[in-house]
Formats: structure tokens, C-alpha cells, sequence
């Protein structure tokens, strides 16, 4: 997950452009734990906004939106007791 972000980031910066975004809400729907208790499913709401900028024109955003969707993350234990997301998908917009 993290290297799909990272070449997301890297594509938007080569075209000199950057997204602002602004959680604002969460709820977390369910939380479903393995039987080992080493892996997780959660499912959530998530609220956000964004605006797109070019670098050139700091102040006018180029593109924008609010929307809410739900989220399903994956989670993993790791060996020093930190949960680690390991895939995330859009379920329902």
C-alpha cells in the first residue's frame, strides 16, 4: 500500500502539482480480528476533502472535492506488537 501511495506522490510532484487533504470525520463500522489475534479487517467511514494545487499558482486549488466513502483495511501484528496495514480498498462510494 505504501508503494502505491509513494508513486501516486511521485507522479502528481513530476507534473508540479500537490494535494491538500482534510479528514474530517471517521467511524469505524466493524473491527474483525483473527482467531491468533495477528491480522485484522476493519471497515470505515471516512469523510475527506482535497484540492489539488500547481506549484505555479500556490493559492488557487485547480480542482477540489468532499466526499465520503467506506474503507476496508487489512491489518497485520508485527513482531513488536504494532498493527500494520497491508491493503486497503474502496467498498462502497
Amino acid at each position: 500500500m505504501l508503494q502505491s501511495w509513494t508513486e501516486r506522490a511521485q507522479e502528481v510532484h513530476q507534473n508540479g502539482w500537490y494535494w491538500e487533504y482534510e479528514l474530517t470525520d471517521l467511524t469505524i463500522e466493524s473491527v474483525n480480528v483473527s482467531k491468533d489475534g495477528k491480522q485484522a479487517v476493519v471497515e470505515a467511514v471516512l469523510w475527506e476533502g482535497a484540492s489539488l494545487f500547481d506549484e505555479k499558482s500556490k493559492y488557487d486549488a485547480t480542482d477540489s472535492y468532499h466526499s465520503s466513502y467506506t474503507t476496508r483495511y487489512e491489518l497485520i501484528l508485527d513482531s513488536e506488537g504494532r498493527w500494520k496495514i497491508t491493503s486497503g480498498s474502496v467498498v462502497r462510494c
